[in-house]
């Protein structure tokens, strides 16, 4: 281990943030956690080849305050997932920021097989994520991310899930079949 001396505005102190690099632009990207009074969800990044800190203008809408989150880096965008706002409150949504673009990309989630295009600055999530927790791991390998553990309040969940950030089209018209088919299945075992 060794200190790195840093210029620019460097981020406040905090504990439970996330932080990932980006191998494409040689940065280090830190985002939220908890300052002692309050959550965050700041970001700031670290050119790691001249050990320079910004807290860049960002464009689209902010994750809202949270600690305890990932943020996983592939192919350029960061991929923020779950961790714990104010009040208990945790969360299971995922946002993405892109890098070139400098902004938070707007998350939809389709459960359906609609598997039309959607313009470039939305991202559409098929199929069903992790349930809200904080303190989980998640880890990049190619285009996909795996999650697994963490917590929400006293339940400690055991699942694993895996996001592939760059499906083939066969595999969201199967994950929109088996939608399909436990509609079907849950509405064939309902009574009228």
């Amino acid at each position: 281990w060794r200190g790195v001396s840093t210029s620019g505005g460097r981020p406040e102190q905090r504990a439970n943030h996330s932080s990932a690099v980006l191998e494409e632009t040689d940065e280090l990207i830190v985002f939220g956690g908890w300052n002692g009074t309050r959550r965050l969800n700041d970001l700031h990044i670290l050119d790691t080849q001249t050990s320079t800190w910004s807290c860049p203008q960002v464009g689209g809408e902010l994750p809202r305050p949270r600690a305890g989150m990932t943020l996983t880096p592939v192919r350029g965008r960061l991929y923020l997932f779950g961790g714990s706002g104010t009040e208990n409150n945790y969360f299971h949504d995922l946002q993405i920021f892109d890098r070139r673009e400098m902004a938070w990309l707007k998350v939809t989630h389709q459960f359906n097989s609609d598997s039309s295009a959607p313009p470039d600055n939305i991202v559409t999530v098929h199929g069903q994520g992790p349930k809200k927790r904080a303190g989980h791991s998640a880890t990049a390998i190619e285009s996909k991310i795996y999650i697994f553990g963490g917590s929400s309040g006293s339940n400690f969940p055991n699942d694993f899930s895996v996001l592939d950030t760059d499906p083939s089209i066969q595999s969201i018209l199967s994950i929109a079949q088996l939608e399909i088919l436990k509609n079907a299945a849950s509405s064939a075992t309902e009574k009228p």
